[in-house]
């Protein structure tokens, strides 16, 4: 039997009021894209079967998420193509904040990644500091998709799954007990979490990041601090953000890695992320809406710049290039950065 190789994905959003996620696919950083998905919901997984032209290169990976009438773009290689075995699936946890109240609302979902054939699962939920005692169990038929284990309150967890592949492989590895694969991995349940945007620097404007936070109550002050990844206890940057507005956008860095920090003044709860600023390269593109008649200017052009913000412009220019005498349409971008 030919191999096949399959990719999924699914968006865990901080925030409530996303609108649409849109998927690209691709073998290169900008495109052209062998597929595009849209999400049937914006949390609803997504999974694509690779073409095998495919095989051997990067999996290259476009997420379009709309918000408020905007959108934000974010490009990556998350993947090589290439040949698994069995042996080589993870178990994966991503976590939500449990909030500053005294019940538990706070979640961690888990899930299997790598290579295909697994068909079954069971997922158990453990204390870090009490890793004999089971707080909950799941168990799956559809472990990519995984579980969410719900109604948790601050601390340190551990997610251990057993693993079932469709058949048992020729040569197992150390972690095979019986029929399965025993895994282990571990997600912190935060007070808060913090949701840090970057965009790009472009020629000689230099890019930025944009910080905020989600399930932050009863705080009245959050102290924001960026430094580089290079020294992440050194801030070159501090904001002290007041309750109700607790965004802020900091400017002026240069392309490179940064540590972004989050600090809550109530309960001194602290929340830390690793972004990168990029050189930003994509050209300008334009497509015509619609055309018109000759000697009418109704026609119509949508022109995109990916990355534009308050903190980068960018000024557009439409000009005239068979000689015709047209006085040029000049517009300044002033579009804020969205995040996801």
């Amino acid at each position: 039997m030919a191999h096949r190789a399959f990719f999924s994905i699914r968006y865990n959003p901080n925030v409530l009021d996303v609108d649409k996620v849109e998927y690209s696919f691709g073998s290169a950083s900008s495109g052209p894209w062998f597929q595009e998905v849209v999400a049937d919901l914006p949390t609803s997984p997504v999974k694509i079967e690779l073409p095998t032209s495919s095989y051997g290169k990067g999996l290259y990976l476009r997420v379009k998420v709309y918000r408020n009438g905007g959108f934000s773009t974010v490009s990556w290689m998350p993947a090589q193509i290439a040949p698994q075995t069995s042996a080589e699936v993870q178990l994966k946890l991503a976590s939500t904040p449990a909030g500053n109240g005294t019940s538990g609302s706070g979640s961690v979902r888990a899930w299997l990644e790598g290579p295909n054939g697994y068909t079954d699962a069971v997922f158990k939920l453990y204390r870090k500091e009490n890793p004999n005692t089971v707080l909950s169990t799941q168990r799956t038929k559809r472990p990519y998709d995984g579980v969410v284990f719900v109604g948790l309150v601050r601390g340190e967890y551990v997610v251990k799954a057993e693993a079932k592949p469709a058949c048992v492989p020729p040569t197992p590895g150390d972690a095979w007990d019986t029929d399965h694969y025993n895994l282990s991995a571990e997600a912190e349940v935060s007070t808060f979490d913090l949701i840090g945007s970057a965009f790009a620097a472009r020629g000689t404007c230099l890019g930025g990041i944009k910080a905020e936070v989600s399930k932050l109550m009863g705080v009245e002050r959050v102290e924001y601090t960026i430094a580089k990844e290079s020294a992440p206890n050194t801030p070159i940057q501090t904001f002290m953000a007041e309750y109700p507005n607790f965004a802020h956008v900091f400017t002026g860095l240069a392309a490179g890695g940064y540590v972004l920090k989050a600090r809550e003044m109530t309960g001194n709860s602290i929340k830390t992320v690793s972004l990168s600023v990029n050189n930003q390269e994509d050209a300008v593109s334009a497509r015509v809406l619609h055309g018109t008649l000759t000697g009418v200017n109704q026609g119509a052009v949508n022109i995109e710049l990916p990355n534009t913000s308050l903190a980068c412009p960018a000024k557009l220019t439409i000009t005239r290039t068979d000689g015709v005498a047209f006085t040029p349409i000049v517009k300044k971008t002033t579009w804020s950065i969205r995040s996801p």
